[in-house]
């Protein structure tokens, strides 16, 4: 998904997740990307406030049940995955 945005992820590497059908962690421009896709909207929300209470950085979710997290990353990289993949950006 992110590649074929256009955005070239270093070391993508897939975990293991119950909640998710993908599941990957890589470097973009040093930051840390957190690539999730979920089975529903539901789950999506549900694990959204698992991960803000615990983190900080930048979400960018997508109507699909996706949500690429930018985990204490800063606004311009956040700002370059919204404009690659589109969805909805919120801080957390």
């Amino acid at each position: 998904m992110l590649e074929g945005a256009g955005l070239e992820c270093a070391g993508y590497k897939q975990q293991q997740s119950a909640a998710a059908s993908e599941d990957g962690v890589c470097k973009l421009e040093g930051q840390t990307l957190a690539l999730v896709i979920y089975p529903s909207r539901e789950v999506q929300q549900q694990v959204r406030s698992a991960v803000t209470a615990f983190d900080s950085g930048y979400l960018i979710e997508g109507g699909d049940a996706w949500t690429v997290a930018v985990i204490g990353g800063s606004q311009a990289l956040a700002d370059q995955v919204h404009d690659a993949l589109g969805g909805e950006i919120s801080q957390f």
